[in-house]
């Protein structure tokens, strides 16, 4: 384990500078900034957790970040280096000294800037507490107002922790906010009295991508002979994937993710097409295929297939795309995904970080048998990346029909078996 470091970052105290008496929404009334009797230091006492443990962030100059070409690959190496990455916590102290007198009272009142990437996690404690004869109320969901009866002399210190966020693998460097202290009461109002910076800190996050598609084979469409067509679902995502070697998830980037590419259904029926599950817009492939954006298509659909015919006297099943469906039983379709180049990518158009030499998708330009969890890769949650559908390959999904002629009392065993079957032409 790595020893506790802490770094005296600012103080306000009663010979601060004034900044003027800018007030919040309470302020109303309020006159000249009363100088408080209270010291009030605040500390960062580590940027990351988990050091020496499985709980630690895997992006350290050990596994390549160690500010790489440009500055742009900083690593997380110690609890002290003003390097946190993202899923990560930093940790700040505020140290409460009152000196005694009269109006002992003061409320301090975060400021961020837009976009910061840190946020205040109350699940790790709150600093707002009160403490014996101090009084502690929260203000604004984030500020708290302490208050400590006149004479009061003590030392009372309280933890504050964020939680670091991220904006698409790029590092966030100087990271900093302010608290301002205010003093004044409920009844004439407050006045800010000064302002603190934090200690600025780096956030860092990796871009690793993956992109999938989900037919949930694990329900076969039910046949009906009085049924036009036939409705199946089709999700299409990206989702941030770690090295193996990451035991947590601390380091990915968890913003959204958007891909683009081309989905072949040249193996079902004549007259498929995708319907989209949020605007209803019909998507009519050309030749059997389709060019899907997230961006403007979404990421859910419904596949709309003719229903096959049923064989008649002396028919069976051909394994091709316009293929009867015999008496209790099965046909299966194949769809697969081949993602753009640069997909996916991130809402600014930075393409995810690929795991390919080419720089390919993972399963682009693969067959359904090829395994997208041989990778050193894993989910987010940890989860393998082989495919869901009997396919090895996660860009590839199946489409089951099931026809049910069964007498009373049989069933269907056998015909719900999740596989990947093979594509008419290899049959």
């Amino acid at each position: 384990m790595f020893p506790t470091i802490k770094k005296t970052i600012a103080v306000l105290t009663a010979v601060a500078a004034t900044f003027g008496a800018g007030a919040v929404a309470s302020t109303a009334n309020a006159e000249e900034p009363t100088p408080p009797n209270v010291e009030v230091t605040f500390t960062k006492v580590t940027d990351g957790t988990g050091f020496g443990s499985a709980d630690q962030c895997w992006l350290n100059s050990a596994n390549g970040y160690a500010d790489g070409a440009d500055g742009d690959k900083p690593g997380d190496n110690t609890a002290d280096d003003g390097v946190v990455c993202s899923g990560d916590y930093v940790e700040y102290e505020m140290d409460l000294k009152f000196k005694g007198g009269v109006n002992n009272a003061v409320r301090l009142v975060p400021s961020a800037p837009e976009d910061f990437p840190l946020s205040y996690s109350s699940d790790k404690g709150s600093f707002c507490r009160s403490e014996g004869q101090l009084s502690a109320k929260g203000y604004n969901w984030d500020g708290c107002t302490f208050r400590a009866p006149d004479g009061y002399t003590n030392e009372v210190r309280q933890a504050l922790w964020y939680l670091a966020d991220n904006h698409g693998g790029k590092p966030l460097r100087d990271q900093t906010m302010t608290f301002d202290l205010y003093t004044g009461n409920d009844a004439d109002g407050w006045a800010k009295h000064s302002s603190v910076e934090l200690e600025p800190v780096t956030v860092i996050s990796m871009t690793y991508a993956e992109a999938s598609v989900d037919t949930y084979d694990e329900h076969d469409l039910e046949w009906d002979k009085d049924a036009k067509t036939l409705e199946g679902t089709l999700n299409i995502s990206a989702s941030p994937i770690r090295p193996k070697a990451s035991q947590t998830a601390k380091g990915l980037s968890n913003r959204s993710i958007g891909w683009s590419g081309t989905l072949d259904l040249s193996v079902f029926p004549t007259g498929t097409y995708l319907k989209g599950d949020y605007n209803g817009k019909e998507y009519r492939p050309a030749d059997g295929k389709l060019h899907l954006d997230s961006a403007t298509d979404g990421t859910s659909f419904r596949i709309v297939l003719p229903t096959p015919k049923a064989c008649g006297d002396g028919e069976h099943p051909n394994g091709r795309p316009d293929s009867c469906i015999e008496g209790n039983g099965r046909l299966s379709y194949t769809l697969h995904m081949d993602f753009d180049k640069g997909s996916p990518a991130y809402p600014d158009g930075t393409p995810a970080t690929p795991v390919t030499n080419d720089g390919s998708e993972l399963g682009t330009g693969k067959g359904k048998d090829y395994d997208t969890g041989s990778v050193k890769f894993l989910g987010y949650y940890g989860d393998d990346l082989s495919g869901r559908a009997g396919c090895s390959n996660n860009n590839w999904g199946v489409v089951h029909v099931t026809r049910r002629d069964v007498p009373d009392g049989l069933g269907l065993r056998g015909l719900r078996s999740r596989w990947c079957p093979p594509l008419w032409s290899e049959r």
